[in-house]
C-alpha cells in the first residue's frame, strides 16, 4: 500500500490514495497510521474526484 499524496494544513497531515476502482479495498498503511495517529485519510476514485478537484 502507498500514499499518492500527502499534506499539511494547519498542523495536520491529510493523507490522499488514488484508486480508478472505487471497489478496490484501500487503507492507510499501519505502520504510517501508527507515527502520525491524527492524519486524516481519504481515497480518490471516479466516483469522487470532482470532490478533491473542487
Amino acid at each position: 500500500m502507498e500514499l499518492d499524496w500527502l499534506e499539511e494544513r494547519g498542523g495536520v497531515l491529510h493523507a490522499f490514495e488514488a484508486k480508478w476502482n472505487p471497489k478496490r479495498r484501500a487503507s492507510l498503511p499501519t505502520s504510517f497510521s501508527k507515527a502520525y495517529p491524527n492524519t486524516t485519510y481519504q481515497v480518490a476514485s471516479p466516483d469522487n474526484y470532482m470532490d478533491f478537484l473542487l
